[in-house]
């Protein structure tokens, strides 16, 4: 499931702690929110190729960039198992409580059955088992992302290829749903 990430170098399906998330355009809010944790959903290939453009241009500052930079990161929260169940999980960013899940309900969910949930069951000590809700989601700045990677990635984990290329087809498969309403 989870597999040691290389050390300070940014790959789809790391696990990152703490994002700083802004969610508010009102004045006299608190600007950002996190989450415990925070899946990277944008594709290897964007982000060998952004990453590859950034190193070019800290060693060039006349280097053209090429016209398939990114210019944003796509995450994913990750919201432990607990929380999920009794609907606590966007408490703490958004005051939001939710009902709780019944017993046929999560085991539904942790089956991958419900195309808006995926079920990560950690196999690692440090890492909870993990819900993830295809409607929360979130971008921040590549050149951000990359900068926080390489000073410290707080979390070395990354999921395995396989588990990241099957979330990743199941929420590219959420965000393409037809609405019906």
């Amino acid at each position: 499931m989870w597999e040691l990430s290389e050390r300070n170098k940014l790959a789809a399906g790391l696990l990152l702690k703490d994002l700083p998330v802004f969610d508010s355009f009102e004045k006299r809010e608190k600007p950002f929110t996190s989450f415990p944790f925070s899946i990277v959903m944008t594709q290897a290939c964007d982000i060998s190729s952004y990453c590859d453009v950034i190193d070019r241009i800290i060693s060039d500052k006349d280097a053209l960039v090429d016209r398939q930079i990114i210019t944003q990161i796509i995450f994913c929260p990750a919201f432990d198992e607990d929380q999920f169940i009794e609907g606590r999980h966007l408490f703490i960013q958004y005051n939001y409580q939710m009902e709780r899940l019944k017993s046929a309900e999560k085991e539904k969910y942790q089956k991958d059955q419900h195309i808006r949930y995926h079920y990560l069951e950690s196999d690692k000590e440090e890492i909870p088992n993990l819900f993830i809700d295809f409607k929360q989601y979130f971008t921040l700045p590549a050149k951000f992302i990359v900068s926080l990677v390489r000073e410290d990635n707080n979390v070395p984990y990354k999921l395995e290829h396989l588990q990241y290329t099957y979330l990743a087809d199941r929420f590219a498969h959420y965000l393409q749903r037809v609405a019906l309403q």
